[in-house]
């Protein structure tokens, strides 16, 4: 059994971006959620095991996060100022079949190598961009802009357009190797090394929207009624995902502790981390850093599986939080 959840959002606290984007505004351009869930069984070098996954990866401008914020906390806009609108969304959420094949001594020196391969049924999709730009008025109560919008979607968020919810069928690539070479112990893990979402007929809208001056309502929401331009249709639709890059490199210190460097890829976001291992009977204690996201936590592996906390704080003002738990009983 295998739980993994990695959220890390840059505008606001975690708790924050769950409840409309409350809490104190630091700007940023990132912001997202990577789950994933797997039961099965192991033997003979093969495992097999059902698989959930929930995506949710969202890429924006510094001036499209203060605009968002603003309109969700019911906050004035800079007076006369020109705003940059950029955004990039990511989503889909998974259910299938995960089969995995390991072998022992795949390239010499005790190494161990596993090729995984996943097929799932989709939903919950959300693919696309928008692009614009945006100026407040005087008193900063009203915006008037001009958006580019080119998006995929089970759910119109920006127009409200009444579709049918598409469903997919997909698969993804991963592999994974570990062993010694000159001493130095390393591990490597890639996920969605080749991964594609194929979706049957999806809601689509290609369009320039604008509008002159958008207020807010009498309950102080931003009232946004933009008049639309455009293509609003069907289509087969494939969503490519990005590898998920785990390595990690463990240099001997002292008798059984190590120092381990290591670098991650998550949704095209690279960061890297430094931690020390000690081994204590047939257990391994481990705490790391990650310098970019200031996130620390600690790790430990044994026989019967791995639990991993990491987070910038244990606190409701956490900016990143991962968690990872994996379960190995045998019967």
């Amino acid at each position: 059994m295998e739980l993994s959840s990695f959220t890390y959002t840059e505008p606001v606290t975690i708790k924050g971006a769950f409840d409309q984007w409350s809490g104190a505004f630091r700007g940023g351009h990132r912001q997202w959620t990577a789950n994933w869930a797997e039961i099965g069984i192991t033997g003979g070098g093969f495992s097999l095991g059902y698989l959930y996954r929930r995506d949710y990866d969202i890429r924006f401008s510094t001036d499209t996060a203060s605009v968002y914020y603003r309109s969700e906390n019911k906050l004035p806009m800079d007076g006369q100022r020109d705003y940059d609108l950029e955004l990039r969304a990511h989503s889909f959420e998974a259910k299938g079949l995960r089969l995995r094949r390991c072998g022992q001594d795949v390239f010499g020196g005790g190494s161990k190598g596993c090729l995984g391969l996943s097929f799932f049924t989709t939903r919950a999709l959300l693919d696309g961009e928008l692009r614009g730009t945006a100026r407040a008025s005087d008193d900063g109560t009203g915006v008037a802009y001009t958006a580019e919008v080119d998006y995929f979607y089970t759910e119109d968020h920006l127009f409200d357009r009444l579709v049918s919810a598409p469903t997919g069928q997909g698969y993804a690539v991963d592999v994974s190797l570990s062993g010694t070479v000159a001493k130095l112990r390393y591990t490597l893990d890639v996920r969605d090394l080749l991964a594609r979402l194929h979706w049957d007929e999806a809601p689509f809208t290609t369009a320039v929207a604008s509008s002159s001056q958008d207020t807010y309502d009498e309950q102080g929401r931003w009232r946004i009624a933009p008049a639309v331009s455009g293509v609003e249709r069907h289509r087969d639709h494939v969503q490519r995902l990005s590898p998920r890059v785990h390595v990690r490199t463990f240099v001997p210190l002292v008798s059984k502790t190590e120092v381990a460097l290591g670098y991650r890829r998550i949704f095209d976001f690279e960061f890297s981390e430094l931690g020390l291992t000690r081994k204590v009977g047939v257990t391994t204690l481990s705490a790391f850093y990650w310098s970019r996201l200031e996130a620390f936590g600690f790790e430990i592996e044994g026989p019967v599986g791995v639990f991993r906390l990491m987070g910038d704080g244990y606190s409701s003002e956490n900016h990143t939080l991962a968690l990872d738990f994996t379960v190995r009983v045998a019967f």
